[in-house]
């Protein structure tokens, strides 16, 4: 069973919600189904990591990072322990949703280094250690655009933007690394 690929065939997203549980089982599958997870994605997604890490912008960038965690960790995925789903009000005319996700990060370190073709310190240069982390707490927070129809569809259910924090430093304390 080692390095055989998973195929998830799940309808066509719904709900934010739908999407959100979409792209879960995408970075989870063994290995990460970075492809269909993009097609989660709008035009010109953003995903930022932890509040002082690297901001991919675009379907290059974008694509780029989960082609890198698909590479460095082969068996990575996401443990949910809660989902939150928020209406936001920049706008006193406009809403959009955010749907906040918590859970545990775990992977194993034994793929290729990590190079997403971009800075993405204190990754980048680091050895493989053939270690894993098991129980790395994360929050996911998971923003749509603006609908344009009520109730959303098509690319209204398309992630705009992506923010993942987690402690990177504990990450590399649990590889080895650091």
């Amino acid at each position: 069973m080692a390095n055989q690929k998973v195929e998830l065939y799940i309808a066509a997203p719904a709900t934010y919600d739908d999407v959100v549980t979409q792209f879960i089982n995408y970075l989870s599958a063994s290995p990460c189904d970075h492809a269909n997870l993009m097609t989660l994605f709008g035009s010109n997604p953003q995903v930022g990591i932890t509040s002082d890490g690297p901001i991919y912008i675009g379907t290059q960038q974008v694509a780029g990072l989960f082609t890198a965690i698909a590479k460095t960790f082969p068996r990575f995925g996401f443990d949910q322990t809660s989902r939150y789903v928020s209406i936001l009000e920049p706008v006193a005319t406009s809403k959009t949703t955010a749907i906040v996700v918590a859970g545990r990060l775990k992977a194993s370190h034994t793929g290729h280094p990590w190079n997403p073709g971009f800075d993405s310190s204190p990754l980048n240069n680091r050895p493989i250690t053939n270690k894993s982390f098991r129980s790395l707490a994360a929050c996911c927070i998971f923003t749509f655009p603006v609908p344009s129809s009520n109730p959303p569809q098509g690319s209204d259910l398309l992630i705009a933007s992506l923010a993942i924090y987690f402690d990177r430093y504990q990450m590399l304390n649990q590889l080895g690394i650091v």
